[in-house]
């Protein structure tokens, strides 16, 4: 009886090792697609992104450095000069923290979803979760969705801080 139940626990001991390092394993591939994708889209020339509805491209081949700026259909043209420089450069960088919370976004919902669905696949194996992993594993969760929602918020004020200089250059 006792060996039985040693074997039960020594089995789902292995499974859970063996789930978890394939999450492991998963999450680090993740990561790395992820990161690659955030690879500037540059040319020696020209820097430009999309990220929101929103669009620059920089010309810096000359100066002063020729701007096109956008929101979903909507296109302007500007030269930097000493009055729009400062606002052009903080539409830029809004631009840029737009696409890059949109990964970071993504990347902790992604990581959520993962503790969540390792969590119910394990109840669901029956596998005997220790009290010290079931507390690591709720902290991870509350950390990945308090993560999300701090991300969503940046994102957020991201996108309204790109729509305020957009219409103040172009207005």
């Amino acid at each position: 009886m006792m060996n039985t139940i040693l074997s039960k626990e020594e089995k789902n001991i292995k499974t859970l090792e063996k789930f978890l390092l394939s999450v492991l394993i998963i999450f680090v591939i993740l990561i790395v697609i992820i990161i690659s994708g955030l690879a500037n889209r540059s040319s020696g020339k020209n820097f430009e992104r999309t990220a929101g509805g929103y669009y620059y491209s920089v010309n810096v081949e000359q100066q002063p450095f020729k701007w096109k700026i956008g929101h979903n259909d909507s296109v302007a043209y500007f030269k930097e000069n000493n009055n729009n420089g400062t606002s052009l450069d903080r539409f830029r960088r809004d631009v840029n923290q737009i696409s890059l919370q949109k990964v970071k976004l993504i990347s902790s919902l992604l990581y959520l979803l993962i503790i969540v669905g390792s969590f119910l696949f394990l109840k669901k194996k029956k596998v005997r979760i220790p009290k010290g992993a079931l507390i690591f594993i709720i902290l991870l969760g509350g950390f990945a969705f308090f993560k999300s929602i701090v991300t969503f918020v940046d994102l957020d004020s991201s996108i309204n801080s790109a729509k305020y200089y957009y219409l103040l250059l172009t207005k």
